[in-house]
């Protein structure tokens, strides 16, 4: 994707609506979520408004990621919103605000700055950009 941008969609989206919806189910084991919301941000990084025609794909899996309790599965959640503000279509930005709240719930909570887990940083982190 860093490399065609959007002109790999097209080879990629049978793998995308089958196994990568899989990746990013609730009873998933953290690392399958925390993978599954990986490709997704790059999709969005890289393939930016092209990336929306998805968003019915990606958009609950970011919002439930963003209140794991996996650290690495919110760091991934919080990147892919942030990501998508900056590099999504215009079309994404209403959704953004109640994302918006959701993170800075997540930040002044016991899974961010409220709490004292050293394993919570980068996640913090992510949310706070």
């Amino acid at each position: 994707f860093g490399l065609l941008g959007g002109g790999l969609l097209p080879f990629f989206e049978k793998f995308m609506k089958d196994q990568m919806i899989e990746l990013i189910k609730p009873q998933r084991v953290w690392s399958d979520r925390q993978w599954g919301l990986c490709l997704w941000d790059d999709i969005i990084e890289f393939c930016g408004e092209e990336s929306w025609q998805y968003s019915e794909l990606y958009l609950q899996a970011l919002a439930r990621g963003i209140n794991d309790q996996q650290p690495e599965v919110r760091q991934a959640a919080s990147y892919g919103v942030g990501i998508l503000g900056k590099c999504g279509p215009q079309a994404a930005q209403p959704v953004l605000g109640p994302f918006v709240d959701q993170l800075a719930k997540v930040i002044e909570g016991p899974l961010g700055r409220g709490g004292d887990n050293p394993e919570q940083v980068e996640a913090t982190e992510n949310a706070i950009r």
